[in-house]
Parts: C-alpha cells; sequence; structure tokens
C-alpha cells in the first residue's frame, strides 16, 4: 500500500516492541503472518527510492522479532535487489548477513536457485569493499572468511601446509573449521556475525574448497590484497584463481578474462594482461558484457606494448557502446586515459564533456575516484596542448548551480574529487595505495604519438578478430532492452504504452500487465498482471486462500493480495534472471507465457463468486 506522493504508508512496525498490527507474541520460525505478508507486498511495489527501503527495513525488522523467517528474508532479498539496482552495494553487508542465519536456522526458507543466489549475493557485499570506503575492512573479511569456510565445507580439500595468512584473508593460525562451517542438512553454514572466522576451513590460508568455489574465494582475496597494495600476496592468489574454474557465485565467466587482465596491467604486465584476453576459454560467447568488456580491458596494454592502432580502434568500438550504458560507468576511465596517454586530449575532454554529468551519480566510489582522476589528467595534458580555452558545460545537481568551467578549473575540481575519494579508501584501508596510484596516474604523459582514429559509424568490427556479418541473429542473446521488449509485443500485435521510467503496460482481457527491467543492470525481466476485478476488504480471507491455491496448483505467476483500505486487489509477478542475455525469439516465448498466465490468472480472478 502506497500513501500519498507514492511513498509507502507507514505501518506502525517497531522492531524494539509489539506495537501496530502486528502485535503479540514471538511465534516460530514455520509461521507466515498474512498481514505482514501483505505489507511486504506493498512494499516490493512500492516506487523505488529511501522509502521503499526503510519500509522493507521496518518489515524485515518486525519479522524477526515475531520469528516470521520467511517474510524477513523476502523482504531483504527485495532490499539486496534495490541497493543493486542503485549501485548501493556498501549496503549489502548487513542484510545478507542476516539472511545467510535465517537460511542457516531454516534451510527450507530458499530453494536451490534463490540459495545459489544469495551465495552470489554473499559475493557482492564482499566485492563492495573495493568500491566504498563506507564498507569496514573487517566486515568484509569475516563476510569473505565465512564464504570460504562454507566453500569448504561443500568441497573439502586436504591442508596445503606452508601457506602464510594474507591481508586479504582471515588468519592462518589453528587449524579447526569454524563453528558451524559444515551446516546441517546441507543449510548454508552458519553466520553468527561474531569473531573472525579462518580465512578457511583448514586454517592455513588456503581458498577453501575446491573448483568454482575456490576460485571465487581466490579471486576476492587476490582483489582484497590489490586494492590494499600487496602485490605479492594478490599474484600468490591470483595464480591460485587462475588455476580452477568459476563456481556459480563467481559471477560472469565471460568477464573474468578482463578482470585478470586489469589486475596484470595495473601490476605493469601489459604482455600477461593482452594474453590473459586472448585466453578467454570457449563458451563465454553469451556474455553480454563482450566484447566491449574485454577491449577496455585491453586499451592500455594495447597502447604500452605499442600496438596503437588496434588500441584506437578497440576503443572506438568500445565506447559506441560503454558512452551510453548506465552500467558501463567503471570503464570509462579506461577510456579517458587511452585519449591522454594516446595524444588525443581534444577526444578526452570531448568525452569528458558527454559523460561529466555520469559522475552526479556514479555506480561506486572507486569508479568515481579513477573517473575523476582519469578527467584531471586528461584535462591537464589539454592545457598542456593549449586547449585551455575551451569551457564545459557541467548541469546543475542537488545545491550545486549548473556552470561552464574552463579546462584547468574542471581539472581542479576533478583532482580535488579523486584525491578525497582516495584519502577516504586510505583511511579504511590504513595504507597509502590509493592516493599514490592516483598520484602515478596524473604524473603520466603520452606514449605514442596519435594515431587516426576510425570514423565512429564504422561497423562494429572488433580489433583482430574477424568482422562481424552484422546484428546478431534472433538465435542470438543479446542484453534485454525496452526496445527488445516492445519489439516482441509488436510482433505480437499487441497494443501498449511506454511510461516514463521504461514500463511497458498493455491490457489483455481482464488483465493489466507491466513488463519492465529490474537488477543491477537491467538484467531481470519481471512482469506483474493485476487482475481487473477488485475484491471488497471483507473478503480478505478468501482472497488469501485463492492466491494460496494458485501458488500451490500453478507455476505462474506469484500470486498475491493488496489491501486498498476499501478493497483487494489481485497480482501476480513472474520474473526472469537474464544476466546472460537474451534472443529476441526466446524473448517472445517469455512474454508469450507471461501473457498467457497473467491472462489466466485475472480470469479465474473474475470467476471467483
Amino acid at each position: 500500500m502506497t500513501g500519498r506522493g507514492g511513498e509507502p504508508a507507514p505501518r506502525g512496525l517497531d522492531p524494539f516492541g509489539p506495537t501496530g498490527r502486528w502485535g503479540g507474541r514471538r511465534r516460530g520460525g514455520g509461521h507466515r503472518d498474512p498481514a505482514l505478508a501483505e505489507a511486504l507486498a506493498d512494499a516490493r511495489d512500492a516506487p523505488d527510492g529511501e522509502a521503499r527501503s526503510a519500509e522493507l527495513e521496518r518489515i524485515a525488522a518486525h519479522a524477526d522479532a515475531t520469528g516470521d523467517d520467511r517474510s524477513a528474508v523476502e523482504a531483504r532479498f527485495a532490499l539486496i535487489e534495490g541497493y543493486l539496482l542503485h549501485g548501493e552495494r556498501w549496503r549489502l553487508v548487513e542484510p545478507v548477513r542476516r539472511c545467510l542465519a535465517a537460511v542457516d536456522r531454516r534451510p527450507d526458507l530458499l530453494p536451490g536457485p534463490d540459495a545459489a543466489l544469495l551465495l552470489r549475493y554473499q559475493r557482492y557485499a564482499v566485492e563492495a569493499l573495493l568500491g566504498s570506503p563506507r564498507v569496514g575492512l573487517d566486515q568484509a573479511r569475516a563476510m569473505l572468511d565465512d564464504l570460504a569456510a562454507r566453500a569448504a565445507a561443500r568441497s573439502p580439500v586436504p591442508p596445503d601446509a606452508g601457506d602464510a595468512a594474507d591481508p586479504a584473508g582471515g588468519t592462518a593460525s589453528g587449524g579447526a573449521a569454524p563453528a558451524g562451517a559444515t551446516g546441517h542438512g546441507g543449510a548454508l553454514a552458519d553466520v553468527t556475525g561474531h569473531g573472525r572466522a579462518p580465512a578457511d576451513a583448514t586454517g592455513d590460508g588456503r581458498a577453501g574448497g575446491s573448483g568454482g568455489d575456490a576460485a571465487v574465494v581466490a579471486e576476492l582475496r587476490c582483489r582484497i590484497a590489490d586494492h590494499l597494495g600487496d602485490e605479492p600476496a594478490a599474484r600468490r592468489w591470483f595464480d591460485r584463481w587462475s588455476a580452477v574454474g568459476a563456481g556459480p557465485a563467481g559471477g560472469c565467466p565471460g568477464c573474468a578474462p578482463a578482470r585478470r587482465a586489469d589486475l596484470l596491467a595495473g601490476w605493469g604486465d601489459h604482455r600477461a594482461a593482452l594474453d590473459a584476453l586472448a585466453d578467454a576459454p570457449a563458451g563465454t560467447g553469451d556474455c553480454t558484457e563482450q566484447p566491449e568488456r574485454a577491449l577496455a580491458a585491453g586499451l592500455l596494454p594495447w597502447l604500452r606494448v605499442g600496438e596503437s592502432e588496434r588500441a584506437a580502434e578497440a576503443h572506438v568500438r568500445a565506447y559506441r557502446r560503454h558512452r551510453r550504458e548506465q552500467a558501463a560507468f567503471p570503464y570509462l576511465a579506461a577510456h579517458l586515459r587511452w585519449c591522454a596517454l594516446g595524444g588525443h586530449p581534444a577526444r578526452g575532454l570531448d568525452v569528458l564533456a558527454e559523460q561529466l554529468p555520469r559522475l552526479d551519480r556514479p555506480h561506486d566510489d572507486l569508479s568515481a575516484m579513477e573517473f575523476a582522476a582519469a578527467g584531471a589528467l586528461v584535462c591537464a595534458l589539454a592545457v598542456e596542448a593549449g586547449l585551455g580555452g575551451r569551457t564545459v558545460h557541467r548541469p546543475g545537481y542537488g545545491d550545486r548551480p549548473a556552470a561552464d568551467l574552463d579546462v584547468a578549473t574542471l581539472g581542479a575540481t576533478l583532482l580535488g574529487l579523486a584525491t578525497t575519494l582516495a584519502g577516504s579508501f586510505d583511511a579504511r584501508n590504513g595504507t597509502g595505495h590509493q592516493s599514490g596510484r592516483i598520484a602515478s596516474w596524473l604524473a603520466e604523459r603520452p606514449l605514442v604519438a596519435p594515431v587516426p582514429l576510425p570514423p565512429d559509424d564504422a561497423p562494429d568490427d572488433d580489433p583482430g578478430d574477424p568482422a562481424d556479418d552484422g546484428p546478431p541473429a534472433d538465435g542470438e542473446p543479446r542484453p534485454l532492452s525496452v526496445e527488445m521488449i516492445t519489439a516482441a509485443l509488436d510482433r505480437r500485435g499487441d497494443h501498449y504504452a511506454v511510461d516514463a521510467d521504461g514500463t511497458v503496460v498493455g491490457r489483455w482481457g481482464e488483465a493489466l500487465i507491466q513488463f519492465r527491467r529490474a537488477g543491477e543492470r537491467g538484467e531481470i525481466l519481471r512482469a506483474r498482471a493485476v487482475a481487473s476485478r477488485r475484491l471488497p476488504a471483507d473478503r480478505l480471507a478468501e482472497a488469501y486462500a485463492f492466491c494460496n491455491a494458485w501458488n500451490h496448483d500453478r507455476l505462474l505467476p506469484k500470486a498475491y493480495v493488496h489491501d486498498l483500505g476499501g478493497e483487494l486487489v489481485l497480482a501476480g509477478d513472474v520474473s526472469t534472471d537474464l544476466a546472460h542475455g537474451v534472443a529476441p525469439a526466446q524473448l517472445t516465448v517469455l512474454l508469450d507465457a507471461a501473457v498467457d498466465t497473467g491472462v489466466a490468472y485475472a480470469d479465474a480472478v473474475a470467476e471467483l463468486p
């Protein structure tokens, strides 16, 4: 239910006492409070923002107090999804920790796919350390230690004596596994949040587990050690990460070579970085980030090994996509640095002017720091090249008015932001590594004479690879977009409208159906069907019984009830994770299923007595 202005209406939830509609004694973990479930459905459908997050937090806290574990987990999953959607990974640690603890108590709370998704969220929570100084170092280490213990419990490995603890991991003393690491009945291991677990179940600093699980832990330990400036430890973990394949929590396997190349390039191993990109395993061609993600990772290595023309072609092709994709903001620093070091300061100013508004809503603090540092370098070199008279428009944001800044002033502003963020990271880390890294960037000068750029409207040819034959065929996956949804509906001959936020809305029989993109990168297709018929509020118990029966007997959609005060709205949801892309033909099948099941649901509501 929403109040005025689209914000969730307050429910009187008090995590410290039994007030409001759900007052009463704490019940067992198996109880599902219908009123709490109703409030959760209302909060899920509320507009994204702080008000929605606050309502979900109140619902989760009250569910904890009353022992409704299922509602608590579902509320926190909705919170996590919202944080990922809005680039707030730094807020993931606490909801992920509480979800893990709840699932350890009750393994039946999450089916297999959702349990794997929770492990992926655990990875994201650890990665948040790298993206923001607002995540405590001990918090992330404890979360990573727990992930390692879970990996070891699923795939135990013999001890590897002689390994020492690394800054990225936990302690290396003792050989006992942390309490709860074995779990119960296949449950996830317990996360109490108290004390520090060893780096892994063996206590010797190993990644823990084997295969994909070990790769996840080793990669995270490698990246944290690199973030802290401990290159020797990072290289040791890099070798372990490279030796095994990725698991379900390991992120996209198609992007792993690019992540390795970024690390190697940062250590000065430019040939090795290019080798990592060239050695991408087969079977990763369905990654929706490629090839542009890999091209961005290769920009500076190609430049530094003397392959200037290939770097120029890679920049033009990759930037053609990255210039417009919100999730590509972290790659813009590489494009700006290429412009600076490749002798194209004017091109760098053009990119900076085009992308500057995105700095006000960055992907995370790390990408903001790197964008600002790269932009400051572009400005400094532009002034040296006689371009200091140019002005760049910076739109207003918040209390800051819009302004036209000369290049030197803009460079000083960006430098101040970059050094401030680097100082925040270093204060949290207890090192000076990030400040030193930014200073080294700013001290660089062009490496080669500029080479001509291919035209921006050139075919999307991958440098060094066979040319594409044209746009992807209907059988080839691509990132989900609003245009793909509307094209599929056009092929069906349906009538629809598109809201300002990109939600596609149409009416099919007794059902009003909405299609929207959700998730961190808009990779989740969410279909919501709302039945035209509404029931009076005094039939709430009957509405709950109908939805329960539907959910028991039917796979799709997931049915629930909204209490609007005077009447009840019955709705259903279908969510499909398309992280690896979707072919137009596949999307048509998904939309057909969403429409058919949504109409069937609305017809069933209409037939109620």
